[in-house]
């Protein structure tokens, strides 16, 4: 398939120490739009499957916006073309081939405090085209790109990822998930599987148990937490 054939030629780029600028040329070509087009699909087919009996009115708005998307190629292109403008790329390896994979492909996360302002479910804290967000995309379980607009997490093209920085990734990337994470080390899976359970789920559109909101800092995940459980009408009162 032709998103196969566009990851072995990333990964072939990448073992093959080609320069930076080929590769990121090859990336922001066809290889982006392809991604996010796999990307808005594989929303669709899970949002379909998932808890189809429960919340059908939100499922069905969801899902028929994202058929919408997938449908505009120019939309896909826009966004494609946005991400090449506005974030930086940089190449991640995890040399332990530890990297996980999300059911949703593409993971993202927040860098700053922001999700209580942005309409719901449709836009969340992390929607790509937001300032101060990473985006994760998976070419193999040694190799992720990742896109931000924030230098400090794309501060040189390539980067190996280690220990603390790879359980942080493989959090973020199984938080995103709807349904299932897959990895080569299971080991890997089950650290990832510990941490997250610490962290407070809320219902998602689909059904799944998974929270909406996602951080890269988990001190702003807590406070968000703490906020978002609050009732504002009787604090309000109480002032």
């Amino acid at each position: 398939s032709k998103y196969n054939t566009i990851l072995d030629n990333i990964n072939s780029m990448i073992e093959r120490k080609l320069s930076f600028e080929e590769l990121k040329q090859y990336i922001n070509g066809t290889a982006l739009y392809y991604f996010l087009f796999f990307y808005f699909r594989t929303k669709i087919i899970l949002f379909y499957g998932n808890n189809k009996k429960e919340k059908e009115k939100q499922q069905y708005g969801i899902c028929n916006r994202l058929n919408n998307i997938l449908l505009d190629h120019k939309y896909i292109k826009d966004l494609a073309n946005t991400i090449k403008k506005c974030y930086r790329l940089s190449v991640l390896e995890s040399p332990s081939n530890g990297f996980l994979l999300s059911d949703r492909f593409i993971s993202t996360a927040s860098i700053d405090y922001k999700g209580i302002f942005l309409e719901k479910p449709f836009y969340l804290n992390r929607t790509i085209g937001l300032k101060n967000i990473i985006i994760l995309i998976p070419i193999s379980s040694k190799h992720y790109l990742l896109f931000s607009d924030n230098q400090n997490y794309t501060k040189s093209n390539y980067m190996k990822i280690y220990d603390k920085d790879l359980l942080l990734y493989n959090s973020i990337i199984y938080r995103n998930s709807l349904e299932f994470t897959i990895g080569e080390n299971l080991e890997i899976v089950k650290e990832v599987e510990n941490k997250v359970k610490k962290y407070h789920f809320i219902d998602m559109a689909g059904g799944s148990v998974q929270k909406p909101e996602i951080w890269v800092d988990e001190e702003i995940d807590k406070i968000y937490y703490h906020i978002d459980s609050a009732n504002l009408e009787e604090l309000s009162s109480q002032a």
